[in-house]
């Protein structure tokens, strides 16, 4: 694993920016939520107009490849040079891709959340690239916690003194996990159709992608088997219930990495979708051989 940039410095800078917070949120004149990353101005870690930066852009790009995702985009635990995007920028710009990568990743964002960033953004054109990675912050975890009905809630806080009790819950409460799972990945994979039918009546280029979580990966080595341990059955049936669904999206414009990180030796993972600088450059050399970037036509630079 490749851990050079964490240096104290970067360390304690990440720790001030994580304790200030790194989401704005605003409301658009239809009433609809837009949350953005906090701009800030740090050696390792900057923002600026909301997006997290990009190095190595080109002095004058053609085209815009919009990023978008949660916290597993904006990639708080690297520093600028180190995020998806970075890594992206640089691979266009080895095969002679002169577009600008903007990092649209925030901190907690669902797929809703980027779509309606998307939509408010109102500037479109055919020589944009839109991709979204998806998946960590759409498999309903958050909904079924809040939605949990109060004799569930009694029988999970009272199942760790009694193992009857903790078969109980087990047994009553997995249906409904999976359910919940299941449901949130069909509204996000519809509301990501809808969006894919707009980008296409406006000629723009664009790929979702399902990205890779430690529930997915095939064989787990002892320490990701501790993370898996520590967030517990009841999270796990959620997300792979939601995966299932979501590794079912294989045609257009859907395209799946839930298995990218297979063949890693060393972990890439930080926690459970989480990944350290080597699983956002595998993330992001997979981004870069998508087929939408294999044609690009290379129109006037951008004014």
């Amino acid at each position: 694993m490749n851990v050079d940039y964490l240096t104290p410095e970067f360390w304690s800078e990440m720790q001030f920016f994580t304790d200030r917070g790194s989401v704005e949120k605003t409301r658009t004149a239809d009433g609809k939520l837009i949350i953005n990353a906090k701009n800030f101005d740090g050696k390792h870690i900057s923002v600026r107009e909301g997006m997290r930066t990009t190095t190595d852009t080109p002095d004058h790009p053609t085209g815009r490849v919009l990023f978008l995702g949660g916290s597993t985009v904006y990639c708080f635990e690297v520093p600028d040079s180190l995020t998806i995007a970075s890594y992206l920028q640089r691979f266009l710009n080895f095969a002679g891709l002169r577009m600008q990568v903007l990092n649209l990743g925030v901190s907690g964002a669902t797929t809703t959340n980027r779509i309606d960033k998307l939509l408010s953004m109102g500037t479109l054109t055919n020589r944009d690239t839109v991709i979204i990675l998806f998946g960590v912050n759409d498999v309903g975890w958050q909904n079924y916690y809040l939605n949990e009905s109060l004799s569930l809630k009694v029988l999970r806080n009272l199942r760790k003194y009694s193992l009857l009790l903790s078969w109980v819950y087990f047994e009553i409460s997995s249906p409904r996990r999976i359910k919940v799972g299941a449901s949130a990945a069909h509204d996000c994979a519809k509301k990501l159709l809808n969006l894919s039918a707009w980008l296409d009546l406006i000629g723009v280029r664009h790929k979702f992608i399902v990205q890779p979580n430690i529930y997915t990966k095939i064989l787990l080595n002892e320490y990701e088997s501790e993370i898996v341990h520590r967030f517990g059955t009841d999270f796990s049936q959620i997300v792979k219930s939601a995966y299932a669904v979501y590794n079912e999206l294989h045609s257009y414009p859907f395209t799946s990495a839930s298995n990218l990180m297979d063949d890693t030796g060393t972990s890439v993972y930080l926690d459970w979708s989480h990944v350290n600088a080597t699983g956002n450059e595998l993330i992001a050399r997979f981004v870069s051989e998508l087929e939408i970037f294999a044609n690009v036509d290379s129109p006037e630079e951008i004014p």
